[in-house]
């Protein structure tokens, strides 16, 4: 809307104009009424809307009295700016750069069948996201949300894409493929206990296993945790162990050789690992040999075994991040025993 200098604008003025100044939303009533012969001057004007800058010049003459504010005068109203309003795309790549791979690595040290509530969710954004997008969140928390679930079933289900990777590698690599062979080497890796498995370990020194939770199988199914929070720098990632994602590896694992060993790997997808109704409860037994505390209140495992249990996961990522170390000596910590800590 526009109007010429010297226009007249409101019905009964004798000289208000807009200077050259943009009016923007203008609408509803407008009135400016001057008595013809006495001191009346009425002046109401109603502006549905932002308006930027506002001048006006008044020469109307008053007989008899004078008007507060008489002469020229100037409003300057800040205008709502939507610009600082994120973009459609720009949320999306934000997301998929900082609050994924957060997300993940949380559900890595936690409890991995659940995902984080809306407060462990908003807590994240605001810790990794970049400051233009602090204060989107309430605006957006159930795209947010419904992204980083997402986002959590594909991370689970990847696990059980590994572990099956991983086994049908190790048939290729021994030969495995005679059905005696093979069932022969599965039973072998499902003796014993759910907490001692012989998959789970490297070797034997003395007697006692070693190389806990660092054998091919695990360590190759683990790594994708670690490829899905690649993009957060090492510097800047969490130092609580991933404990929720060896869970999720070890349930993988037995998940599959179980499938292999019934003869039913062709009966259902084996990487659907979310969809298990049955994940959860063994999930929490694996749980409580993983994060728990032996009868001497010892750690199941060891800060020191964490530490190589990370190496080797990371060293199937390509190009490795970790360089693992080749064991040259007696490594104490290489055993998870209280002295004998899971039987």
């Amino acid at each position: 809307m526009s109007r010429h200098p010297g226009a007249s604008f409101f019905s009964g003025a004798t000289d208000n104009t807009f200077n050259g100044a943009a009016v923007h939303n203008v609408a509803g009533n407008q009135t400016h009424h001057h008595g013809p012969t006495g001191p009346i001057h009425n002046d109401g004007r109603t502006f549905n809307g932002p308006i930027s800058s506002y001048k006006e010049h008044d020469n109307t003459t008053v007989h008899g009295r004078s008007i507060e504010n008489y002469g020229s005068y100037q409003e300057n109203k800040s205008v709502a700016r939507r610009d600082n309003l994120v973009k459609p795309a720009q949320l999306k790549d934000a997301f998929y750069d900082y609050l994924e791979p957060a997300s993940i690595e949380y559900a890595g040290y936690n409890q991995p069948w659940k995902d984080p509530s809306t407060r462990d969710v908003q807590n994240l954004w605001k810790k990794v996201m970049p400051n233009e997008f602090h204060d989107q969140f309430s605006s957006l928390s159930t795209t947010i949300e419904g992204w980083v679930t997402e986002a959590l079933t594909k991370w689970r289900d990847s696990f059980g894409n590994a572990a099956v990777e991983a086994l049908e590698s190790i048939f290729a690599e021994q030969d495995l493929y005679d059905v005696n062979k093979r069932k022969n080497y599965l039973a072998e890796q499902r003796a014993g206990r759910l907490q001692h498995r012989p998959y789970y370990f490297t070797g034997t020194r003395n007697g006692a296993a070693t190389g806990a939770f660092q054998s091919y199988i695990v360590a190759k199914t683990l790594s994708e945790h670690f490829k899905a929070i690649q993009r957060i720098p090492v510097t800047k990632r969490s130092s609580n162990p991933p404990s929720g994602a060896l869970i999720l590896t070890i349930f993988a694992i037995e998940r599959t050789l179980d499938h292999y060993s019934s003869g039913n790997e062709n009966v259902c997808p084996l990487g659907d690992l979310s969809k298990d109704s049955q994940g959860v409860p063994v999930m929490r037994r694996i749980q409580a040999f993983t994060t728990g505390k032996n009868t001497k209140g010892q750690d199941w495992i060891s800060y020191e075994v964490w530490s190589k249990i990370i190496a080797a996961a990371q060293s199937h990522i390509e190009p490795p991040t970790i360089v693992v170390q080749e064991e040259t000596a007696w490594d104490e910590n290489d055993v998870l025993m209280d002295c004998e800590p899971f039987q």
